[in-house]
């Protein structure tokens, strides 16, 4: 028997061994192998084979390689459609494009959220102090829409109109975020394209971040960080599904790596931010968030031309990657 007689259909989740073959499944899947002419292949049925490692040969007498992670086996892919295409290397079944874009994102928001876990606390202390926030390019015109704090009020009262306009150029800030990838994924399918958009997002989300430590240009950087964020975020999702041609079984597990990349950074920023503050003060927790733009920009720079490879075997394979 061979490596792709995988073994009988089962209901629950489990993992099984047969032939030099390791099998995870994730819910029900049904393989052909039991009747006459049958070669083993994955027909029908509901569910799929999270994993399959495999050593021994396929039918056209390939090595075969670690499936990915939907359970794609080399053979498969070569009837499918799903494995190396147009020379693209793959990494654990997937195109290696997917874990550059995954990295990419990872600082990214890092970045983004070391410096959201800062903001407020940052505008309370130092940027609304009384009698320096006048000082701020740009802070009288906002102050006045927003409601100024008196420099006059006893503490208890400065304090909370402090906070209330903390929170509320907080929540201008976060609505903008969400806002602009509408333009930035407008100008990227009409004019310029993702890569040029996500190059030009993540240099000005370093810049804006960096403006963040100096006091007087902090509106100026937040602002930058906004326009960068809507050229960079819609773009490199875009991408993403750009590695895989309409109809690959892949791509939910693809998306799905793409944000567990996002959790992690999301994660550890507030932690990370939290205690370079505590040690060096704001300035470091913004600092920090520029490093992780730089960072990010410095992934997507050298390792980006394995994502071209990767939407071109798309392309060649199955009529064009994208949604």
């Amino acid at each position: 028997a061979s490596s792709l007689e995988g073994p009988s259909p089962r209901s629950a989740s489990h993992v099984s061994a047969s032939n030099d073959s390791l099998w995870v499944y994730g819910g029900y899947r049904k393989f052909a192998g039991d009747g006459e002419g049958d070669d083993g292949r994955d027909v029908s049925g509901e569910g799929r084979v999270l994993l399959h490692f495999s050593s021994d040969e396929d039918v056209d007498g390939s090595t075969s390689r670690l499936g990915g992670f939907d359970g794609s086996t080399a053979a498969r892919e070569g009837r499918d459609g799903d494995g190396d295409r147009g020379g693209d290397q793959q990494m654990f079944g997937h195109p290696r494009g997917l874990f550059v874009l995954c990295a990419t994102e990872t600082w990214e928001r890092y970045s983004y959220y070391a410096m959201r876990a800062l903001l407020v606390l940052y505008m309370r202390d130092v940027l609304l102090a009384r009698g320096a926030w006048s000082d701020v390019w740009g802070m009288r015109a906002l102050a006045s829409a927003y409601g100024a704090p008196d420099d006059d009020a006893p503490d208890e009262t400065r304090d909370r109109q402090v906070l209330a306009l903390a929170s509320r150029l907080y929540g201008l800030y976060t609505a903008l975020v969400y806002l602009t990838p509408l333009l930035g994924g407008y100008l990227a399918d009409r004019h310029f394209g993702a890569h040029p958009l996500i190059v030009l997002g993540a240099a000005t989300m370093g810049c804006g971040h960096a403006l963040l430590a100096r006091r007087r240009a902090f509106l100026i950087g937040a602002a930058l960080i906004v326009l960068g964020n809507g050229c960079f975020k819609p773009n490199v999702s875009t991408r993403v599904g750009r590695l895989y041609h309409r109809g690959d079984s892949r791509r939910d597990v693809a998306f799905g790596l793409f944000y567990c990349g996002i959790n992690l950074g999301a994660a550890v920023a507030p932690l990370a931010a939290g205690i370079l503050h505590a040690e060096d003060g704001y300035e470091a927790g913004f600092v920090s968030a520029a490093v992780g733009m730089a960072a990010c920009l410095a992934t997507y720079a050298f390792f980006g031309y394995l994502v071209d490879a990767g939407e071109a075997s798309a392309r060649k394979s199955g009529g064009g990657g994208g949604w």
